[in-house]
């Protein structure tokens, strides 16, 4: 895979072996991993069809587990899913407007930083819903 297309997949940390998707949070590079539990894709994709569906005539658009939120220029993160409205601020696979909403689809390995650490993150830039 061409990572200069998909941005959020990258290839710069040692030892891990193909592409990974990775967040940096306060200078600290977290490998994701590629695929969720099969709970965790279905809470996902159950959220975005819900949500797709009610933003059917928007021009606001929903991203699952594929756009890096733009918190600085050293610093993203990615939603687990994610409204975006403002089409000026989304570029190849970076947004880096204030989202409407988002999600965090919790999991045992990652609760703790999303629901602490995440959470600051995305109030910092001016979440509203979270």
């Amino acid at each position: 895979m061409d990572n200069t297309v998909f941005q959020v997949w990258r290839y710069d940390m040692p030892g891990l072996e193909g592409y990974q998707k990775i967040e940096r949070i306060d200078g600290v590079t977290y490998a994701m991993s590629p695929t969720g539990t099969c709970q965790h894709g279905i809470v996902s994709q159950n959220i975005n069809y819900s949500l797709h569906r009610q933003l059917n005539d928007s021009l606001c658009r929903v991203f699952v587990e594929n756009l890096e939120l733009r918190i600085s220029d050293d610093e993203w993160l990615v939603p687990d899913v994610m409204i975006t409205c403002d089409r000026h601020a989304l570029k190849g696979s970076r947004y880096s407007g204030i989202p409407r909403f988002l999600v965090e689809t919790l999991s045992p390995s990652t609760a703790s930083r999303d629901k602490k650490v995440k959470k600051e993150k995305y109030a910092s830039i001016g979440v509203d819903e979270l």
